[in-house]
């Protein structure tokens, strides 16, 4: 069927497959139904099922409500119902904490279980047979009033408590919002899928029965311009599918229907652990808050520590129905007893005036009794009650000092509590914000800024965190270890779920870890750049230049290992690699470049370190001081390792018995063997390629002239040749151990350059087996090792720095280095120097005779000494006599 008359369709299958799919994924149900019984995944489903917390926010609705309802508008007699009501509240709340604390992870006896306990016991309030029982409200005799009046005035006061502690189910309104959020996306969703996949549309693709009843979509038109072109690309048009071919098509479509729903998808938003978290830390803090301020207004108010007196006044109106009466013996009873009575009150009477129309005055204090001074007192601590009609006048006056003085203390501390759930709350928040939110960015900054800083040291933050704990235990401070661990401990116990944060600035020290792997000590400065600088990404910054020790090595018979190892051949370099590089890292210096079969490594002088060349202005030569000679010794100390690394290595042992490279060589074994050059001068640092790709490098004829020594040791037969001008800055110790092997120049070069190299045998190695070697290292133990490693290397750097350690005494104490030399003697070394002295001179007859002694002169049995026979060879090749234009140098011919 022709695409460009039929746009391509969408699988319905597929479509929903990848909905359901992306759906427990967001919804976390995928990764926890393999781990959890299968009633709870159902409890818990029905429980979170929006139509169940709908019907259950609005039967909380109605118990926050239904009590008000009940005094509005309803008589007595329909209490009962009311009651009722409450009582299937209760058990429905009841019912969802029960199935709540089964279903639910870590609900039960948290706090929100907590809050919904008390909400719901609350409701027994509403209830009003148990308050006939409990608070003994239900009896009408007389004898019961008083004890009626006493428990209703302690139910209306509980009854406030409980609906201030009944809001607390109003939390449902809020987790009702982000159900609605969550079911509307889905919605959203599922809409895109139908608008994908409509019913009514079905497709039948020629040749293939499989899909008659498969429900077929075009999809959107970018889509279909971008598939049209890989279908025509993939088929010519008119071409016939096979059923091979066309099964293949179907799974391809598959996938990408797939790929198509899972890419709309991703525009469905989903909570984050550190919004869920944040979201609830703060509802906790709202209700905590809320609650704390709402029960302690009504603790810190006077009514609740007395009722108030209300004898005061109706007392005036009894002495007013009695005054106009004969029986004047019962009303002054009535007013003794309402002296006596008010005068002992909380708030007492301090003046009573009586007057009537006839003349006749009662004043009390009566003469002769104490009288308090109303001068004296403020106007806000007494208050007057009055009573009169046409014939009589009552007057009474009390003192209300007492209750302002509880009011005035009470509400000092109502403000000092309201202040201090004020601060806490506020300082909660601030801390549930920095602990999730701000103090995770602040260390997203350090650690950026570490890597724009450093890049190299940046990418080890990690490594240095186990590197100090390593510290602590190598020093034996035991007790700040202890309190480390103990702190990472409760850091990890308090941290339950991973939060987002946490990612990123795991993400932040990959990404520059990862940054530092792939651009190396060369790439720093560009890193650190650019990592400082605007929003622009600006790779090709002018290169820098600097002074260092350029190593290249390269193994042999690479191009025969790769046609027989095959896909093998990538671990094959890579043991090789973490060999060269563990061991170069070790004693100061840097792997750069991995091209294939060699290595180039760089030992860089700091810039403290360097100075200009005064007999060549603008030129730079390192210093001559001891820091800058142990540097030099370094490089090739760390190149005798690796050849002794590589001959003892337990895993590059299995390649000299394998087959395939045995028959390849012709050979009875095959032995890895790399060949090492190591020269020094200037180089220019920086970013070689383009915007599509760059590699941090160094361009210098003296790197070039690194990789020429390399070269050059196949002629001479040496594993290692060093340029003269690199022998000239090592200590003199390390000078004595190298044999001067020649004096040649290099294309591209007029200025002679000596040869040098460091003889080595590997008859006398043997196989090391390391006690990890051959079993399955943790990613923990691999991390220790590597602590250790830098360990080592920083406290070998400081003692060099510290002139405390001199590398070339490692010549005759090392035990890798010392079995490898021990066939050179000092009688050899001397007589082929003599040699050398001879040829350079131009007396070659003399020089013949030396070379040929040489050439067998060593310790080591059926060995042929590499520079004697390639001398000889040379001298020969001239017919035993000096070129006329001879200076003491020959052009090195091959590169």
């Amino acid at each position: 069927m022709n695409s460009f008359i039929n746009p391509p369709m969408v699988n319905n299958s597929a479509v929903r497959e990848s909905f359901i799919k992306r759906k427990e994924k967001k919804t976390g149900n995928s990764s926890n139904a393999e781990l959890r019984p299968a009633y709870k995944t159902k409890l818990e489903a029905f429980l979170n099922n929006p139509k169940v917390i709908i019907f259950m926010t609005v039967i909380t609705v109605w118990a926050l409500i239904s009590d008000d309802i009940r005094q509005w508008v309803v008589p007595k007699s329909g209490d009962d119902y009311f009651s009722a009501g409450s009582v299937v509240c209760f058990v429905l709340f009841m019912s969802e904490i029960i199935l709540a604390s089964i279903a639910k992870q870590d609900y039960f006896m948290s706090f929100f279980f907590t809050l919904d306990i008390l909400s719901t016991v609350t409701i027994l309030m509403d209830i009003k047979w148990f308050n006939d029982a409990v608070l003994g409200t239900g009896g009408s005799a007389a004898s019961t009033v008083q004890q009626t009046a006493s428990a209703s005035r302690v139910g209306a006061r509980a009854a406030r408590v409980v609906r201030i502690v009944r809001l607390i189910r109003l939390i449902r309104v809020v987790k009702l919002y982000k159900h609605a959020q969550q079911v509307m996306n889905e919605i959203q969703l599922e809409d895109e899928t139908q608008e994908m996949n409509p019913a009514d549309d079905q497709v039948k693709r020629p040749g293939d029965d499989s899909q008659k009843n498969t429900t077929m979509q075009p999809i959107n038109k970018e889509e279909v311009s971008v598939i049209r072109k890989l279908d025509s690309e993939a088929a010519p048009v008119g071409a016939t599918e096979s059923p091979e071919t066309a099964s293949r098509s179907k799974d391809h479509s598959t996938r990408r229907d797939s790929a198509v729903v899972d890419e709309a998808a991703q525009d469905v938003p989903s909570e984050s652990n550190v919004s869920k978290r944040l979201s609830d830390l703060t509802i906790r803090r709202v209700i905590v808050l809320v609650l704390a301020i709402m029960i302690s207004i009504p603790a810190f108010t006077p009514e609740t520590y007395g009722e108030a007196v209300t004898s005061y006044d109706t007392g005036l109106f009894v002495l007013w129905q009695l005054c106009n009466k004969s029986d004047t013996q019962t009303f002054k009873v009535s007013l003794d007893t309402y002296i006596e009575y008010n005068s002992a009150a909380s708030n007492p009477l301090i003046s009573l005036t009586l007057q009537w129309n006839s003349g006749k005055n009662i004043t009390w204090p009566y003469a002769g009794q104490p009288k308090r001074n109303l001068d004296d007192m403020r106007n806000s601590d007494t208050k007057a009650y009055s009573f009169s009609d046409n014939s009589f006048i009552a007057d009474a006056i009390i003192d209300i000092s007492a209750d302002n003085q509880m009011d005035s203390w009470l509400g000092l501390i109502r403000t000092a509590v309201v202040c201090v759930i004020l601060t806490v709350g506020a300082l909660l928040f601030t801390q549930d914000s920095n602990e999730l939110v701000l103090q995770p960015i602040e260390e997203m900054l350090v650690k950026v800024k570490r890597i724009s800083s450093n890049p190299i040291e940046a990418a080890q933050i990690e490594e240095r965190e186990a590197f100090a704990m390593e510290m602590l235990r190598v020093r034996g401070q035991q007790g700040e270890l202890q309190k480390s661990e103990d702190e990472k401990k409760k850091k990890g116990k308090a941290k339950k779920t991973t939060f987002e944060t946490e990612i990123l600035e795991k993400l932040i020290v990959k990404i520059g870890a990862l940054l530092a792997l792939g651009f190396g000590e060369a790439g720093s400065e560009i890193i650190a750049k650019n990592m400082a600088g605007g929003d622009e990404i600006d790779p090709m910054i002018p290169g820098k230049k600097m002074m260092a020790i350029f190593g290249f090595c390269d193994i042999r018979n690479f191009t025969d290992a790769t046609e027989v190892l095959q896909e093998g051949v990538m671990v094959f370099v890579n043991e090789i690699a973490e060999v060269v590089h563990t061991t170069v890292d070790l004693y100061g210096g840097s792997a750069n470049k991995n091209i294939g079969d060699a290595f180039l490594l760089v030992w860089k002088f700091s810039e403290e370190f360097t100075e200009e060349d005064p007999v060549k202005p603008g030129d730079l030569r390192v210093k001559d001081c001891p820091q800058t000679r142990q540097l030099a010794d370094e490089s090739l100390i760390a190149f005798l390792k690796i050849m002794s690394r590589i001959n003892t290595s337990a895993k590059l042992e299995r390649y000299r018995h394998h087959e395939g490279l045995i028959e390849r060589l012709k050979k009875g074994y095959y032995n890895v063997t790399m060949g090492f050059g190591l020269h020094y001068g200037w180089a220019i640092e920086g970013a070689i390629g383009s915007d599509f790709k760059i590699d941090a490098s160094y361009l210098s004829p003296n790197v070039n002239m690194a990789s020429r020594l390399e070269a050059a040791t196949k002629q001479f037969g040496v594993p290692i040749l060093i340029s003269g001008r690199l022998r000239d800055i090592m200590t003199p110790e390390t000078q004595a151990e190298l044999r001067r092997i020649d004096r040649v120049t290099v294309k591209g070069s007029e200025d002679p350059i000596d040869f040098y190299t460091c003889d080595v045998d590997f008859s006398n190695l043997t196989i090391i087996k390391k006690e990890t070697e051959g079993k399955a290292i943790s990613k923990a133990e691999k991390k220790k090792l590597k602590v250790k490693s830098r360990l080592q290397r920083k406290e070998l750097k400081q003692k060099i720095l510290d002139d405390q350690v001199k590398v070339s005494k490692l010549f005759k104490t090392d035990k890798e280095i010392v079995p490898m030399r021990i066939g050179f003697t000092q009688e050899f070394k001397d007589e082929f120097e003599n040699g050398v002295k001879e040829y350079l001179d131009g007396r070659w007859d003399v020089a013949r005779s030396i070379f040929e002694k040489t050439m067998t002169m060593t310790k080591i049995p059926n060995y042929v000494d590499g520079p004697s026979k390639t001398l000889l060879e040379v001298i020969h090749e001239h017919g035993g006599k000096p070129p006329k234009d001879w200076n003491g140098y020959r052009v090195l011919t091959e590169k």
